[in-house]
């Protein structure tokens, strides 16, 4: 069984009201950026999809989700609620605005429950500037902005369902990639180094 969030409410989440074009932010490894801009284009038929490169600060496979929401939650051009693409996760399949408004954390196969590694997430701007206030960090601002959302998240693993494919290793079996393209919604590797290494078969998502 997966593990329980932090913080869990007795009350009823507040409602907060989806816009009929609320903004689509998708997180890009420097250099992929106008592949996940098509990527996400396509599935979505947003032609505004923003794009956001990112890097983490000690080379490694991390990046600054505090400083991208900091940068974000000031922005007006971003609308007050948002969505926020992980890092290269990318969809196979077609995907729609209330698609994206489903509040969905990936859970491990060990039961873990990981907010924003995976799956795209919505973010409240209002919420995000008080969570910032309040210091909290990556992880427990995720938490607190799923709290406002929903009282109860989608769960959803490569274990179980259809939904996600997480991508681990640099050196991950194709078979795997593409049935993956067939079967599942979003496929999301969790380092530049496992991009790299399914990019020639992302190719294939995208006209020539």
């Amino acid at each position: 069984m997966p593990t329980s969030r932090a913080s869990q409410s007795a009350k009823a989440a507040p409602v907060v009201k989806a816009g009929a074009a609320d903004a689509v932010i998708v997180c890009a490894f420097k250099g992929t950026e106008a592949k996940m801009r098509a990527l996400w284009q396509r599935a979505t038929g947003d032609e505004s999809i923003r794009v956001v490169p990112v890097e983490a600060p000690d080379g490694g496979d991390r990046f600054d989700l505090i400083g991208v929401l900091s940068s974000l939650a000031g922005d007006e051009g971003v609308t007050e609620r948002f969505t926020l693409v992980p890092p290269n996760t990318f969809p196979a399949k077609a995907v729609t605005p209330e698609e994206l408004r489903l509040c969905t954390v990936y859970v491990s196969k060990g039961g873990k429950i990981s907010h924003f590694s995976c799956l795209p997430l919505q973010f409240v701007k209002a919420d995000v500037r008080e969570f910032l206030e309040g210091g909290l960090d990556a992880e427990q601002l995720c938490d607190a902005q799923i709290d406002r959302i929903t009282e109860v998240p989608v769960w959803a693993g490569y274990s179980f369902g259809n939904l996600v494919t997480p991508v681990l290793r640099a050196n991950p079996c194709e078979s795997v990639i593409l049935e993956a393209f067939v079967r599942r919604k979003y496929v999301a590797p969790q380092s530049r180094g496992a991009w790299d290494a399914i990019e020639h078969l992302v190719d294939r998502l995208l006209p020539e």
